[in-house]
């Protein structure tokens, strides 16, 4: 049935991945439910980000263009997160998931009571022409090719208003009769017939919107021939707006020209593609760095971020492109002037010197050590020979807002580097430093990335990571992984894609410290490819958190480097780690939740900085933070004094995007104290929480 009587009164149609940045995503919200048609890295981070629009418990049905990796590598990522306010989800795409699900699943037990409904829709169904959605606002149907998909959404009718003075010639009063009418049943009324005609106002016609993916000329070609313009698919409905997914080659080409030309020039088009001018969308984040680039610009460098002025007749055209995230296409109600609007000004250009500004006023009466270097542009890490770390993600469990989950580099001045763990979106938060015309040249010198445990938020970036290096290098990659990721790989390659040219993989139990001969020199003793130049020497640790998991001592331009991965206290780190010059510790959770840091085996800031200490760590770096903890880590509030002394002179808290050089370490441990007087509220709130917490657990105590 076309007609509602429960049509939303708001639906938007909004872009979360225009294709720059983000790969094309679209998600449709009702007043009920939200649609979502593709989820590739970063999705749910763009929802987390803009939840003021967007929720993600909303999100009950995910379509999928097609099986390539792109538009589903940030759907397992996001099933982990949805476990928690979800029962079930119902995804739509080719047949190729039941394998790629298989493979996922020992990923997903956090997730095992999540009911994963599967409707295959691609030409091998034989009824993918049925309506997959048919519920008040919408009927969904797809219409696959050899290549991929595309989904018809048609808006179904609304129902007319009732009129009120109609109802009072025809003496009805509010009640049971009335709402037939609008159900659009007709009712006896003391005697007479009335139909619904009789009291509501005109119906408000719902038009069709298509989303589509021409990845190619081929696919092109069967679109084109197989539904020309999809006349029959759309139920005598206007094609008010179709989204293209495809490449500027497909987009220019004549035969794309030819194909737009048939359309109903009152049909609007709306392209998402690569060469998108615009990769803002994470504000949060972007916002933050700004700050942190005020109060020391040498450690914390502007973000390589596309952006620029938009222009609102940009969006009257029949064309519409390089459009900015968060583009939204109001659905529902009509407007008078276009349908289109941005929803976040953001994401087209943040005004850094206001954002600046802020941050000079938290901090102006703060005396930095040396001023007149405060705010260069990470200038001291160009003139730096020491060995360099850039943090790329400082979050644990699941992207936020301010902190993407975990990726640490590793780099020299010759740009050779290694990873130490790859979350999801690792190669965004790449871009987003290094520039999208720089992140070839660092991936091309990327020398070993190394995979801590098979927690998702720990490697869940990889296969991307592969993938975008292998369009670049040749030369295989060394990865130093548990055995479950190795055989998930493996699986991978055999069932997705093959990947298995582009990288080599040594388990990390070859490594384990207590395997390590007395009269080994170097990482190259255990037969790593020669071409791994930057590490003089490497092991690996058991620690205690699941199975399979590793800390890692590496020695890299003469400094030795421990990272814990997820950890709680371990006797075999702290030995291989001792006298390092800097030590990466996971800080989960503050100390007054100490019993939930035990449960789920992680350590609190306390303990991590304890590790540093007692080792002789030069240095100790905290990161793996809660969310809770998204903008400052409240180290100030440890109440141990005995740690005191080594937190002002040796604690460095990371954020993302953080790099540090060696010969500058000292400085950056100085950065405490501005960086907790600009987020002296956001610590004052967390401290207000810790009391009342604490309080709580006084009184059910004493219950």
């Amino acid at each position: 049935m076309m007609i509602s009587t429960n049509v939303s009164s708001r639906i938007q149609l909004t872009i979360l991945g225009n294709g720059a940045l983000f790969q094309p995503s679209v998600i449709v919200t009702t007043e009920k439910i939200n649609y979502l048609f593709n989820c590739g890295e970063g999705t749910q981070r763009m929802i987390i980000e803009h939840n003021k629009h967007l929720k993600l418990s909303k999100i009950e049905n995910i379509f999928f263009t097609s099986s390539k990796y792109e538009n589903w590598s940030g759907f397992f990522g996001f099933l982990l997160t949805v476990s928690d306010i979800k029962k079930s989800i119902n995804f739509f795409g080719p047949s190729k998931f039941k394998n790629i699900i298989e493979i996922f699943r020992p990923f997903l037990y956090s997730a095992e009571h999540l009911e994963l409904n599967h409707i295959i829709n691609d030409v091998q169904a034989t009824d993918w022409n049925k309506n997959l959605i048919d519920d008040d606002d919408f009927v969904i149907k797809s219409l696959p090719t050899d290549h991929s998909i595309a989904y018809v959404l048609l808006a179904k009718d609304k129902v007319g208003k009732i009129c009120i003075e109609k109802c009072k010639k025809l003496k009805l009063q509010p009640g049971p009769k009335l709402a037939l009418l609008k159900k659009g049943e007709s009712i006896d009324h003391d005697g007479s017939i009335i139909t619904p005609d009789q009291v509501l106002g005109p119906t408000e016609k719902g038009n069709a919107f298509i989303i589509l993916e021409c990845l190619t000329i081929d696919c092109l070609k069967e679109m084109f021939e197989k539904f020309n313009t999809f006349t029959q698919y759309l139920d005598d409905k206007d094609l008010e707006l179709i989204v293209h997914i495809t490449t500027e080659e497909v987009k220019n080409s004549s035969l794309h020209q030819k194909w737009i030309q048939q359309f109903d020039p009152n049909t609007k088009h709306l392209f998402l593609t690569d060469k998108n001018h615009y990769d803002l969308g994470l504000i949060s984040s972007s916002k933050l760095q700004i700050i942190l680039n005020s109060i020391d610009g040498r450690f914390f460098k502007n973000l390589e971020e596309k952006q620029r002025n938009f222009f609102a007749d940009d969006f009257k055209r029949s064309i519409v492109e390089n459009c900015p995230n968060m583009t939204t296409y109001n659905i529902r109600p009509v407007r008078k002037d276009s349908q289109f609007e941005l929803l976040e000004p953001d994401c087209c250009r943040l005004e850094s010197d206001e954002i600046k500004n802020q941050a000079f006023d938290a901090i102006n009466h703060y005396e930095f050590p040396i001023n007149d270097q405060k705010l260069d542009n990470g200038t001291i890490h160009d003139r730096d020979e020491s060995p360099r770390v850039l943090f790329l993600g400082t979050g644990s469990s699941c992207p936020g807002k301010q902190r993407n989950t975990s990726a640490i580099m590793i780099r020299n001045a010759s740009n050779r580097s290694i990873m130490l763990d790859c979350g999801e979106s690792t190669i965004i938060q790449m871009n987003r430093y290094f520039g999208s015309k720089n992140v070839a040249d660092v991936l091309a010198n990327l020398e070993l990335i190394f995979i801590s445990h098979f927690h998702a938020d720990h490697h869940f970036g990889l296969i991307k990571l592969i993938k975008e290096r292998s369009k670049i290098s040749t030369n295989p990659i060394t990865i130093i992984a548990p055995y479950l990721i190795i055989s998930f790989l493996n699986l991978f390659d055999q069932q997705v894609e093959n990947l298995s040219n582009y990288y080599r993989c040594y388990p990390c139990e070859d490594f384990l410290y207590e395997n390590a001969d007395d009269d080994r020199k170097n990482a190259n003793d255990f037969h790593l490819p020669s071409s791994l130049q930057l590490v003089d020497d490497l092991v690996t640790v058991n620690v205690p958190h699941c199975f399979e998991s590793y800390g890692i001592v590496v020695s890299v331009g003469g400094e030795k480097i421990a990272y814990s991965g997820d950890s709680m206290y371990s006797d075999a780190f702290d030995f291989a780690g001792k006298d390092c010059d800097l030590l990466i510790h996971e800080a989960t959770m503050n100390d007054n939740l100490l019993k939930e840091a035990n449960a789920k085996r992680h350590s609190t800031i306390s303990q991590a900085i304890e590790v540093g200490r007692n080792i002789g760590a030069k240095f100790t770096v905290l990161t793996h933070f809660s969310q809770r903890y998204a903008k400052m880590a409240p180290i100030n509030l440890i109440k141990d004094p005995s740690l005191a002394s080594y937190i002002e002179k040796n604690v460095i808290i990371a954020f993302d995007f953080l790099q540090i050089s060696f010969n500058h370490l000292d400085e950056l441990v100085a950065l405490k104290k501005p960086l907790q007087i600009y987020f002296k509220e956001e610590i004052d709130k967390m401290q207000n929480l810790i009391k009342k917490r604490d309080l709580k657990r006084k009184i059910m105590s004493s219950i």
